[in-house]
């Protein structure tokens, strides 16, 4: 097996591929992405309660947690596999049970999608184990608690004095905390993602050990890296142009109200890139230039 190594401008162009699967059957993919994450919270949630009464609930909430995370891969072939049929001749409509097909390859096929999973997990329990607490934030909100030796309050309950609200500098040490502690995570989550973002679907549709896959997956996103940093790029643009409406409702009917637009936003963004995908493996690995939008950046 050879990965490709194709010109930056590629990752602008799966971008635009993406969007023309989704554009052909928009409702479907929204469907199918929704489908998707609940089948993987249903099944996280049914290992939280039966690992509930033979544990804490700190251990049920990180089994919960790490089955989400284990499932994703195999799951996320059937989505792929549904942009497969979708951008073939043909022109399939997205089927939510195409999202069981990796299932249907065999025990084998199962059992590596999910060490795939397994070794997502790890990497970002490591991530989140080795990023420590900060000691130094500063609580949200407080109430004033009576000196040693003070004499005891009269004061009904009623009448006791309502929580302060925090300070603008107290806000801004909250948030730097926050980014502190979220930061190395979510830099982990993205490296893990991109060593594995050609991994599920090596398996599932090459037959490739969850060892192999990763290794061939790390090998073509090395070899890709410019078209990867247009890619990332292009969806830092995209996002950020998709969240003015909702900023700009935000601040016109508040943000509750402005959640009505930037839930289905994000919904359509998180769908896009998974379309976005199966564009991004299929040049990469299969087709190389061979649509002509294609062949006019390629090597």
């Amino acid at each position: 097996m050879q990965a490709l190594s194709l010109k930056s401008a590629f990752g602008w162009w799966w971008i635009r591929a993406g969007w023309r699967i989704f554009r052909t059957q928009p409702f479907r993919f929204l469907l199918l992405f929704i489908i998707c994450w609940m089948l993987i919270a249903m099944a996280s949630e049914v290992v939280a309660l039966v690992a509930l009464p033979f544990g804490s609930p700190a251990l049920a909430g990180f089994l919960q947690t790490a089955a989400l995370v284990i499932l994703a891969p195999a799951l996320s072939v059937g989505f792929m596999q549904a942009c497969r049929d979708a951008s073939g001749p043909s022109g399939a409509p997205a089927n939510p049970m195409t999202l069981f097909s990796p299932f249907r390859a065999g025990a084998a096929v199962v059992r590596q999608l999910l060490l795939l999973g397994v070794f997502k997990f790890l990497v970002l329990a490591i991530a989140l184990a080795a990023t420590p607490a900060d000691p130094t934030a500063v609580p949200a909100t407080s109430v004033a608690t009576p000196k040693v030796g003070a004499e005891p309050s009269t004061t009904s309950p009623s009448q006791a004095p309502a929580a302060t609200q925090p300070t603008e500098s107290e806000i801004v040490t909250q948030a730097n905390t926050m980014f502190r502690q979220v930061a190395p995570l979510a830099l982990a989550s993205v490296i893990v993602e991109l060593l594995v973002w050609y991994a599920p679907v090596l398996v599932a549709w090459h037959g490739l050990s969850a060892v192999k896959a990763i290794f061939f997956s790390i090998v073509a996103v090395w070899r890709n890296r410019g078209a990867f940093a247009v890619y990332a790029l292009g969806w830092v643009a995209i996002w950020f142009l998709m969240s003015i409406p909702a900023s700009l409702a935000a601040s016109m009917v508040g943000v509750t109200r402005a959640a009505v637009i930037a839930f289905p936003l994000a919904l359509l963004f998180l769908t896009w890139i998974f379309c976005s995908k199966y564009p991004s493996y299929e040049s990469v690995f299969v087709a190389g230039g061979k649509n002509e939008e294609a062949a006019v950046v390629e090597d």
